[in-house]
């Protein structure tokens, strides 16, 4: 009984995990959404423009886009560690299921 209890347990926890893994996962891909299409914005902008830009514009673009490329990066490596917990809890929830 004890032992029926503590699975169910187990389970329960898994669940809530895999649950919040799945929302990490969706605010995720919902923050690289939008950190390309600030990245496609501020290539449109770019291409727009005909002469030099200011010195100072350039390289606040540059860190800008720097930033921007390393969020997507963090936010891809943290989709890839999700889903690999993810497949885990449904791995353990088909197991205990």
């Amino acid at each position: 009984m004890r032992m029926q209890e503590s699975i169910v347990r187990d389970t329960q926890m898994k669940k809530i995990k895999y649950e919040r893994t799945r929302e990490d996962i969706s605010k995720a891909r919902s923050e690289i959404n939008k950190a390309k299409f600030l990245k496609k914005q501020q290539q449109a902008l770019q291409l727009q423009i005909t002469n030099m830009p200011d010195p100072l514009k350039f390289v606040d673009q540059k860190n800008t886009a720097v930033d921007l490329k390393n969020s997507v990066k963090n936010w891809e490596r943290k989709i890839e560690i999700a889903e690999v917990a993810a497949k885990k809890a449904r791995l353990v929830l088909r197991q205990s299921g």
